[in-house]
């Protein structure tokens, strides 16, 4: 995998965080995102997600406007939310909360 780029973006921000590595290995594990959330009184709020890749020379991405829900539980843990990708498909592991899923597809 090359051109790796994984955006984030709050429900109310409007400023996303975005990380790029150049390349990716199976099994290998990336770091480095930053993601910026607030605090209200029963969630954090929508978490949008979103990433693009090359793969074998062609590209890939997912639908733009693909989110996760986070719990105060999850900001609380001090651990990070964890991406995955398996058979075309993104997931989005929240340390407390549920995961969530979506398809990943070829684009140009």
């Amino acid at each position: 995998m090359s051109a790796l780029t994984v955006r984030h973006r709050y429900d109310d921000s409007d400023k996303p965080d975005i990380k790029e590595w150049p390349t990716a290995r199976d099994d290998q594990v990336l770091t480095g995102l930053t993601v910026t959330f607030t605090v209200r009184h029963m969630n954090l709020g929508a978490s949008f997600w979103w990433i693009k890749f090359t793969c074998a020379g062609k590209k890939y991405t997912c639908k733009e406007n693909f989110y996760c829900c986070l719990t105060p539980d999850d900001g609380n843990s001090g651990r990070p939310v964890v991406i995955t990708f398996d058979r075309g498909d993104m997931k989005v592991e929240p340390p407390a909360s549920h995961s969530c899923q979506v398809a990943v597809y070829e684009t140009t």
